[in-house]
């Protein structure tokens, strides 16, 4: 019988097999041909075994054969085996996975950290999201889920009620001894750096955690796993457009910086985008009975709103095109709009806004805004909507 131990890299994998050795006396192997880990670590440190034979054959044997992986379930796997699923919050995986590829030249951390948010690091390892929920596949009844959080809390109780579900007859070593991670750390402080939940708090650049939850797959399983789940602002966004051409933007000054951006603001209950849309075109500018055009693109962007209500705003932007000669008058009082951080609207040529993002500080919403509408005068409205990184 096979048991496999599935996990997405920096996951806990090797503190389990540590786990393992030392309560049960039980030896594991990895599904790669060479295992780093062992070599690095010492075999006897963390019951390295070699894999006695094939996996069909293996998986035919009565005795039970643990097999650890960091790919995403492939065909390698069959519905009939046991899974131990090892998960850890993708933030605190993926900081600790960067760090390990980039101990010999930490100036590489970000790239790498990159590299292993969009997935394409190497080998079936796949995504975050993406790895977690191919385990999740497989068949309930054969698949045990273990938090790294908990694993390291009560390593001993956890290992026990996993045991239960995966095999039969095996009992704890009388008198075994799980080593802390303080003895583990003096063994080797880079492999076994800080052995903590939450540790990329101090660690992840925003833009990064950013580039997180911009994943699909991530957020959904960040929500299946529990760990967090996001409060997110529904809102809607226009790209006024004049006879001229000009594009008129709102300038934004929050707490930490200034943003220029289209007009709009959030759906309220109930709303329609269309209606949401121009009630906030009505209040911001004193555009009424506005034609709401095509739909442009999609904007997920996850923030702290400085009010506490939402961690990020997922925005719908349309095109609105009015005729020359309109002049805002906003129906919201000057106190109302700066309540909303909103403290100037002006026109823009396309050549204006391609000198002032020629600085630094002259920031927009999205990033990518000025090169949006580049493409929006030369090509026209996009034939579906593409999702624009914050």
């Amino acid at each position: 019988m096979i048991v496999w131990v599935a996990s997405f890299p920096r996951s806990g994998t090797t503190f389990l097999r540590l786990v393992l050795l030392r309560l049960y006396g039980i030896r594991t192997s990895v599904v790669d041909d060479v295992d780093g880990v062992a070599e690095r670590l010492g075999r006897d440190l963390i019951g390295f075994a070699e894999r006695p034979a094939s996996l069909a054959e293996m998986r035919a044997d009565t005795a039970t054969h643990f097999i650890t992986t960091h790919r995403r379930r492939d065909d390698d796997v069959d519905p009939s085996d046991r899974v131990i699923h090892l998960v850890r919050d993708g933030r605190d995986a993926l900081v600790s996975w960067a760090r390990q590829h980039s101990e010999q030249d930490p100036a590489q951390f970000e790239s790498a950290l990159v590299t292993m948010i969009d997935g394409t690091d190497e080998r079936g390892t796949g995504s975050w999201g993406a790895n977690v929920f191919s385990w999740l596949e497989h068949p309930e009844a054969n698949r045990v889920l273990l938090r790294y959080e908990d694993l390291i809390a009560d390593p001993a109780a956890r290992s026990n009620e996993i045991m239960a579900v995966v095999t039969t007859g095996v009992e704890p070593v009388e008198g075994a001894v799980i080593p802390s991670f303080a003895e583990l750390h003096q063994i080797d402080g880079l492999f076994f750096r800080r052995g903590v939940a939450g540790s990329h708090g101090d660690e992840m650049p925003e833009a990064l955690v950013q580039r997180f939850w911009a994943g699909a797959d991530n957020r959904a399983a960040m929500q299946v796993l529990g760990y967090q789940t996001l409060r997110i602002r529904e809102a809607v966004r226009a790209v006024i457009v004049d006879g001229d051409d000009r594009v008129l933007l709102v300038r934004f000054e929050f707490p930490t910086r200034t943003v220029w951006a289209a007009p709009g603001g959030g759906v309220d209950r109930g709303e329609t985008d269309d209606e949401a849309l121009q009630r906030e075109l009505v209040e911001e500018i004193g555009l009424h009975d506005a034609h709401i055009g095509e739909h442009l693109w999609n904007r997920l962007h996850i923030f702290p709103f400085v009010n506490g209500q939402f961690d990020g705003q997922r925005e719908r932007v349309y095109l609105v095109r009015i005729p020359s000669g309109f002049e805002p008058r906003p129906t919201f009082t000057v106190e109302q709009l700066q309540a909303e951080y909103l403290f100037e609207i002006r026109w823009w040529t396309l050549s204006e806004l391609r000198a002032a993002g020629s600085s630094n500080s002259f920031i927009t919403a999205p990033n990518s805004l000025i090169a949006l509408l580049d493409d929006l005068f030369q090509n026209g409205p996009p034939t579906v909507p593409p999702d624009v990184a914050p």
